[in-house]
């Protein structure tokens, strides 16, 4: 039975190929965690659920997101360790000892659902980079999307410790507007209503070449100002002249 990372190279190597079926490494997979993690066994013999009695990943034990907050949930020693980012009280941490299944998990799922054209692609993050907010899993993630399909010359990320940096994402918006080719913008959900609203207020609208796709990363838990799903599509719509099929959201 393949790891889940031999599942996943395999993929990249021959994405045409049959696939191992979900079910065999989903439970594989919970096999492993349930070996290998003392806290998350104790969680699922409580419940009677063991890789001999479970069947399907259906009935594979969730953990519940308040044990990230007291439990060492980490299969094996961590090579860096992840933090929530508290917008509900204690920090949550996520200690992650398999950092290459993290990245090519990404390289398997990105491209397919996220890019809008072959690689390099002009991109806007307004996430900050990992150099920023090292223990940030968002802003790991984005780091790789950027080196692995973002166009160096052309790509920026606009934002820091006071939010989004709107000269510098209003400046990438216009000379990507008039060279014609598609770009991704990535942003938190917090961060693209400040990008927007700043637009709104100088009274500014850009047309996003088409094709062009807007990452929405979620992200105004806990914040005292939120938007509804609906106005921020709606900004999206009059701000970037994009409609709502290219908006794509992690969540």
């Amino acid at each position: 039975m393949p790891t889940v990372l031999e599942e996943i190279s395999a993929y990249l190597a021959n994405p045409h190929d049959p696939p191992t079926p979900f079910d065999e490494l989903a439970l594989a997979a919970f096999r492993f965690q349930f070996d290998h993690g003392p806290a998350y066994r104790k969680l699922c013999e409580r419940r009677g659920a063991t890789p001999d009695s479970v069947t399907t990943w259906r009935d594979v034990p969730m953990v519940p997101p308040s044990a990230f907050k007291s439990l060492d949930l980490s299969t094996a020693p961590a090579e860096t360790t992840f933090r929530s980012s508290g917008t509900g009280g204690e920090r949550s941490e996520h200690g992650h000892p398999f950092l290459d299944l993290y990245r090519r998990a990404i390289d398997a799922s990105f491209p397919r659902f996220a890019l809008p054209a072959a690689a390099p692609i002009p991109m806007l993050s307004l996430v900050p980079t990992a150099a920023d907010l090292p223990d940030s899993s968002l802003s790991f993630m984005i780091d790789h999307v950027l080196a692995t399909w973002g166009d160096p010359a052309k790509s920026v990320c606009a934002i820091g410790p006071r939010g989004v940096d709107a000269v510098a994402s209003r400046s990438w918006a216009g000379a990507r507007q008039r060279e014609g080719r598609p770009v991704l913008v990535i942003a938190t959900a917090l961060a693209l209503d400040q990008w927007l609203t700043a637009l709104a207020r100088q009274e500014l609208k850009f047309r996003l070449p088409a094709g062009s796709v807007v990452f929405e990363t979620g992200g105004f838990k806990g914040k005292e100002h939120e938007v509804t799903r609906e106005a921020l599509i709606d900004g999206i719509e009059l701000r970037l002249h994009l409609p709502r099929t290219r908006i794509v959201r992690e969540y």
